[in-house]
């Protein structure tokens, strides 16, 4: 028994393909080249921005957390003045009641 040959066809370009559909796929391939490279750009710049973005919201976070701190001392110092005032108007009330008014 003898194996039966197979012939395997080479492909080949034919002349009967028109050069302007050559040159048409070959355009519509740098296209497709030129809009996946543009594409990548801007996957690349939205990156960047992502990142940048997420330092911002990490700094603004802390510096919330700073703030709360910070206004809580304030309300303290406040608080420590109003006192402060509450006494002095004391003492002045004092005062003015022990002294006669002069005209």
């Amino acid at each position: 028994m003898t194996s039966p040959q197979i012939e395997v066809e080479h492909w080949s370009l034919d002349r009967k393909i028109p050069a302007a559909l050559v040159v048409a796929m070959l355009a519509q391939l740098m296209g497709f080249g030129w809009y996946a490279s543009k594409v990548d750009s801007r996957v690349e710049d939205l990156e960047k921005r992502t990142i940048r973005t997420e330092t911002q919201v990490t700094t603004m976070d802390r510096d919330v957390r700073n703030f709360d701190t910070r206004m809580v001392r304030v309300e303290e110092k406040i608080g420590a003045v109003l006192d402060i005032v509450r006494r002095l108007e004391r003492i002045v009330d004092r005062r003015a009641g022990e002294t006669p008014e002069r005209p």
